[in-house]
C-alpha cells in the first residue's frame, strides 16, 4: 500500500571477538601503537645548505594493519634549529583486514649557525602481526653542513637572525634600534638615523 509504514525490531546472533592482548616481553620503548606490517622510507631535501634555508625529511610509512594508531616518529634536530609541526598525509584505505596505504610525515627545520650537525636516526617500533613480535625500523643518520648565509643580489646580508648581529636585510627593512635615544634640547627622547 501507498504510504504504508511498519515498525518491525530485528536482531542479528551475538558474535564474540577474542581479542589478544600485544606481548609486554621485548616491547619496545618507543612503539609506535601501529600493528600491522610496515616500510618506512626516508628522503632528505638537502645535506649540504645555508644557515636560514628550510631542510625537510620526509617519511612514507607504507603497510598494511591499524596504520591509524601508529604515532608520529620523534626527530631529534639539532640545537640551534627552528622546528616546525609536522605535516602528515594520510593516504590509505581501510578494508576488513585493516587500513592499507601510505602515511606521509613532513619534518621541517631552519639551522640559524653555520657548521657541521648531526641528524641522528628516526626509529618507528611496531607490532608485526605476520612474525608474531616487536619490529623498529629506522633511518640513517645524516651529516648536514650548514654554510654561513648567503648576500643577497642587492649587497644585503641575510642575517642569522640573533640580536647581537643583527644588520639589514635591504634598504625597505630595518631593525628595531635597542639602544637608549639621545635627548633634544627640550629634554625629550629624538630618534636618530640608524
Amino acid at each position: 500500500l501507498y504510504g504504508y509504514q511498519a515498525h518491525k525490531t530485528l536482531k542479528a546472533p551475538a558474535v564474540t571477538v577474542n581479542v589478544d592482548e600485544l606481548p609486554q616481553e621485548n616491547k619496545p620503548k618507543q612503539f609506535s601503537g601501529g600493528v600491522g606490517h610496515f616500510t618506512m622510507t626516508p628522503t632528505i631535501s638537502a645535506t649540504e645548505l645555508s644557515a636560514n634555508e628550510p631542510v625537510t625529511l620526509r617519511l612514507d610509512i607504507t603497510g598494511k594493519g591499524n596504520m591509524k594508531l601508529i604515532k608520529t616518529p620523534e626527530v631529534n634536530w639539532p640545537e640551534g634549529f627552528d622546528v616546525y609541526d609536522p605535516k602528515v598525509n594520510n593516504s590509505y584505505q581501510n578494508t576488513d583486514s585493516g587500513s592499507t596505504g601510505t602515511k606521509s610525515i613532513e619534518y621541517m627545520a631552519i639551522p640559524r649557525e653555520p657548521g657541521d650537525y648531526t641528524l641522528p636516526p628516526v626509529t618507528l617500533s611496531y607490532y608485526d602481526s605476520e612474525t608474531g613480535d616487536y619490529r623498529t625500523l629506522t633511518t640513517p643518520s645524516y651529516q648536514l653542513h650548514i654554510k654561513r648565509a648567503q648576500k643577497t643580489q642587492d649587497g644585503g646580508q641575510v642575517s642569522d637572525y640573533s640580536q647581537e648581529d643583527i644588520k639589514q636585510l635591504a634598504t625597505d627593512i630595518r631593525y628595531i634600534y635597542t639602544a637608549e635615544l639621545p635627548e633634544t634640547e627640550d629634554g625629550a627622547a629624538r630618534p636618530s638615523s640608524v
